[in-house]
């Protein structure tokens, strides 16, 4: 029956879900690889916690075995796909020259790709003014000044 009503949107975004799948599946065919080697009983829970665990406890032998280096690379992009979830990386400061405001030296920076921080915080000195519209335009004109005094 439709109703016309759309569930709400899942708690957790869809890159989480995806990382944490990759991670599950990843190191759970490095447990397996140590299971097989060592002909230890169960395996463990198939989440990342227990997984990281268990081969945290098995690193000697994954150090010793010819697949180290691909079990290393592995579970280090693993590591950083999980971590990007957890903090994205954030974009580099463009700088726009000095503040605006009175008294202050300061410089303004926007943040390079724009974007949710662009639209949350906007141009911003590193003494915490943030630019309105009208001042971002006066930082604009006097950069533009200051570049054609350059040239001359």
């Amino acid at each position: 029956r439709v109703t016309g009503h759309r569930p709400d949107p899942p708690p957790v975004s869809d890159a989480a879900l995806e990382a944490r799948h990759d991670a599950v599946v990843r190191l759970a065919s490095w447990a397996r690889l140590v299971l097989d080697e060592t002909g230890a009983g169960k395996p463990p829970e198939r989440t990342v916690p227990a997984l990281a665990a268990f081969l945290g406890r098995h690193v000697g032998l994954l150090a010793a075995h010819p697949a180290a280096g691909p079990a290393a690379d592995e579970i280090a992009r693993v590591a950083t796909a999980l971590r990007g979830v957890v903090a994205p990386p954030r974009p580099e400061l463009v700088p726009l020259g000095r503040c605006v405001e009175p008294g202050c030296e300061a410089e303004v920076t926007l943040p390079e790709r724009g974007g949710d921080d662009l639209v949350l915080r906007g141009p911003m000195c590193g003494a915490g003014h943030v630019l309105t519209p009208r001042q971002w335009l006066l930082l604009n004109r006097r950069q533009s000044m200051s570049e054609a005094e350059e040239t001359a």
